[in-house]
């Protein structure tokens, strides 16, 4: 079973405070809707065979382990190249 974890955010974590995040706050690991998201993101995983993380999916493609900046920013643009309409 999935317990309540209490997680604190420091005052200088400046992500968590810019989306709202209470800087004392608790997350209800019970909650069924956090089991669902977890089963779909695991079923979704097992589907493209992915293991570990980071992993990533880029088009058709998927890309696990570490990848530098560089590297994922050119299979971006690989990709948006490759659906861009064709101009006739």
């Amino acid at each position: 079973m999935i317990r309540s974890v209490g997680v604190k955010v420091r005052s200088g974590v400046g992500p968590a405070r810019s989306v709202g995040w209470p800087q004392n706050s608790t997350v209800d690991m019970d909650h069924r809707d956090i089991e669902v998201a977890i089963g779909h993101n695991h079923a979704l995983a097992s589907a493209l065979r992915i293991a570990g993380t980071p992993s990533f999916v880029i088009g058709e493609e998927v890309f696990q382990g570490y990848t530098d900046l560089p590297t994922l920013q050119r299979l971006i643009q690989r990709e948006r190249e490759r659906r861009k309409p064709s101009r006739r």
